[in-house]
Formats: structure tokens, C-alpha cells, sequence
């Protein structure tokens, strides 16, 4: 009390300083979206040659394709990406090939269905006629697979004197995060 009156009486300014205590917190953080890392893929037909369903997910220039002409009436080209644990997802990459000679020279999906563990129903999708990379919004919680079904195609058109009877994927990416956060 009496250095408090002292300082009043005495004219003196005195700094007051201030103590900050930081504080911790165990929420846990949730990662950021990227393409989910795909454990294993499956299609039927499984491709043709070096043209196989692993291609789609390998990062490398190489491409899923399938003799669309030899397939029977109705059949369906089926691709599962199984991941290692559940993912929220939010979106389906799909590339396909981005030379656009050979793009038009091949088949191309055009309609498709994507299905997950967990969805509640499956989402119809009409792709478009362009090469490169298009953005296919899908919303799926706690999905240890996706299952995506081309139900039609683009027919192959001829080109510079050529046409082929394949349809040809480029790349495949799922993007998300994991459902349950690590740590």
C-alpha cells in the first residue's frame, strides 16, 4: 500500500507489464484435401496388353483401355479404387487423354455412375467431350472404396485418316482426406 501511494505522490510513470500464459489445446487437426492414395484398382475388363486397369492410378503417362467394339451388348466398364482406411471424399479427378487427335481417334466415356461404401445413393454424371482433366464433385464420409461404372460412351471419330476401337482413360484421382484424423 505504501509503494502504491509513493509511486501516485512521486510523479513517476511506471511500465505495467503483462504475463501471458499460452494455452494448449487436444482438439485434433483436420488434413488438408489431397488426391487419397489408392490401395488397390480393379476394373473388368481388366485392359488390354500394357494398357491395364493399374495404369489408372500409376501417375505415369501410361492409359487404361479397353476394346469398347468387343464388349457385348450392355456390358459395362466397372472401376474400383479400394483405399487403406476411410476417406471423406469430395471430388472425383478424371482425366482423360489430353492429345486431342488421339482423343477424338478413341472412344470416351461419356455417361457414368459413381457409387461408394456409405454413399446413400449413387451419383449419374454426364462427362464432357474434352481432353484433359475434368472435376467431378462427389461427396462421400467414412468410403473405403469407390466404384465408378461407364454406362455410355463418345463414339470414336476419324481423324487425320485414322479411328480406333478402344476406349482409353488417362488417370483417375480421388481427392479427399481421411475420415478420422491421426494423432
Amino acid at each position: 500500500m505504501i509503494a502504491i501511494l509513493f509511486n501516485v505522490f512521486s510523479g513517476e510513470d511506471t511500465a505495467t507489464t503483462t504475463t501471458a500464459v499460452a494455452s494448449s489445446s487436444t482438439s485434433a487437426s483436420v488434413a488438408d484435401l489431397a488426391p487419397i492414395e489408392v490401395l488397390s484398382v480393379e476394373c473388368v475388363p481388366p485392359g488390354i496388353g500394357s494398357f491395364i486397369c493399374d495404369n489408372l492410378t500409376s501417375g505415369s503417362e501410361a492409359e487404361y483401355q479397353v476394346n469398347f467394339e468387343e464388349l457385348a451388348e450392355g456390358d459395362n466398364i466397372v472401376i474400383r479404387l479400394t483405399f487403406l482406411q476411410g476417406m471423406t471424399i469430395t471430388r472425383v479427378d478424371w482425366s482423360n487423354i489430353t492429345d486431342p487427335v488421339r482423343f477424338k481417334q478413341n472412344y470416351r466415356a461419356h455417361g457414368i455412375v459413381i457409387n461408394a461404401e456409405e454413399a446413400l445413393t449413387p451419383v449419374v454424371f454426364q462427362l464432357e467431350d474434352t481432353p484433359g482433366t475434368i472435376e467431378i464433385p462427389f461427396a462421400a464420409i467414412d468410403a473405403d472404396w469407390i466404384e465408378i461404372t461407364i454406362e455410355s460412351p463418345y463414339i470414336a471419330e476419324v481423324v487425320d485418316g485414322n479411328r480406333f476401337t478402344e476406349l482409353a482413360i488417362a488417370e483417375i484421382s480421388v481427392i479427399g482426406r481421411p475420415t478420422t484424423p491421426e494423432g
